[in-house]
């Protein structure tokens, strides 16, 4: 046993700043299925089939609140590098739309990755061919243009950007959802106009969609006839990156590592295929530029918030009502089943 002990103690003591030393939790604030799943499984797939990284990425899907219950979950996790965020642009239009009370100060910025821009599409029956025409209405009868929107998500930022450009227009928005729900509202006939990805707008096409502007700085190889807003006379810009955050004061070597294996990953052969299939530019920001991209994206999109603000429901009040609520009406039910379960004989003295 003396042995065994001093053998013990002439082994290496292992390294504590190995990292990562257990698996990394990747916290996608939306459901399995949509697009950042689908983004951020590409990803994990490629870190693993190249070995990337010596531990798992495991990805944890925390839906709800437009993206604002998993973001605040990493927000108060412990800055060690071992809990991250996936979230794109929705981290900026949150806060400016009131549903979130921090934006990218409150976290620690790793990589920015692939790029979605997105197009200005009517129905394939709407009376307007081109973005003039569609914003003269929005001007000369407002409110009378119905567009369908994710509010508070950056498709209904879109829209608040070519109101911005067109001074008088303005758009009555509606909460529709997700890219399918909103091209279902539009073939309805119950929404005029919305904003999808290039990915939403090729799959919904042969549907019947008509695209009117690509919100880009410039034409896209997919879709090469398709006029940027720009070039229409209308200076808005709309793309959609997958950002990757950790927890404020998370050491910056860990950074490093984490950032060192996603630009490995964007950079295979396996990840711009997939990107390219799903219509994403496969751009990777890191340092002093991610960090002016991402200044960028939120001066366009804070110099188009609501002054007044749609108000959005206080979701963090409204789960804490929930969540009292609940306890409350366990202590009734609780207290009941203890009234009903006395013994007979102490209700009998009771009633003598």
């Amino acid at each position: 046993v003396l042995g065994s002990t001093l053998a013990g103690c002439n082994r290496p003591e292992q390294d504590v700043s190995v990292f990562p030393r257990r698996p990394i939790k990747l916290i996608v604030p939306f459901g399995a299925g949509g697009g950042s799943d689908t983004f951020g499984r590409i990803i994990q797939n490629a870190i693993e089939a190249q070995d990337l990284l010596p531990e798992p990425l495991v990805i944890i899907n925390v839906p709800g609140a437009g993206g604002t219950i998993g973001s605040r979950r990493v927000k108060n996790s412990r800055p060690d590098g071992y809990t991250l965020l996936l979230l794109h642009e929705g981290i900026l239009t949150a806060r400016h739309s009131g549903s979130a009370s921090y934006g990218p100060e409150a976290f620690a910025a790793i990589a920015g990755t692939g790029n979605a821009t997105q197009v200005v599409a009517v129905a394939e029956s709407s009376p307007h061919r081109k973005l003039d025409t569609l914003m003269a209405a929005a001007k000369t009868k407002p409110d009378s243009i119905v567009f369908s929107a994710n509010i508070g998500a950056p498709s209904h930022f879109a829209g608040l950007m070519l109101e911005s450009e067109a001074p008088g227009a303005s758009f009555r928005y509606t909460q529709t959802g997700g890219g399918a729900k909103r091209f279902a509202a539009l073939q309805g006939g119950h929404v005029d106009v919305s904003a999808f990805s290039i990915a939403e707008y090729v799959q919904f096409r042969p549907s019947g969609m008509r695209a009117l502007a690509l919100l880009g700085p410039e034409r896209h190889a997919d879709l090469p006839k398709l006029a940027t807003a720009r070039e229409q006379g209308f200076d808005v810009i709309s793309q959609n990156m997958q950002f990757w955050w950790a927890p404020l004061g998370t050491p910056t070597d860990r950074l490093a590592v984490i950032g060192d294996a996603l630009e490995a990953a964007m950079q295979t052969d396996q990840v711009r295929q997939k990107l390219a299939e799903m219509n994403i530019d496969a751009e990777m920001l890191r340092g002093a530029t991610l960090s002016s991209e991402i200044e960028q994206r939120n001066e366009r999109i804070a110099a188009v918030a609501p002054s007044a603000g749609i108000e959005l429901p206080n979701f963090a009040a409204i789960t804490f009502a929930a969540v009292v609520l609940t306890g409350v009406v366990a202590l009734i039910q609780a207290a009941r089943r203890r009234r009903s379960a006395r013994p007979l004989d102490t209700q009998t003295q009771r009633t003598e």
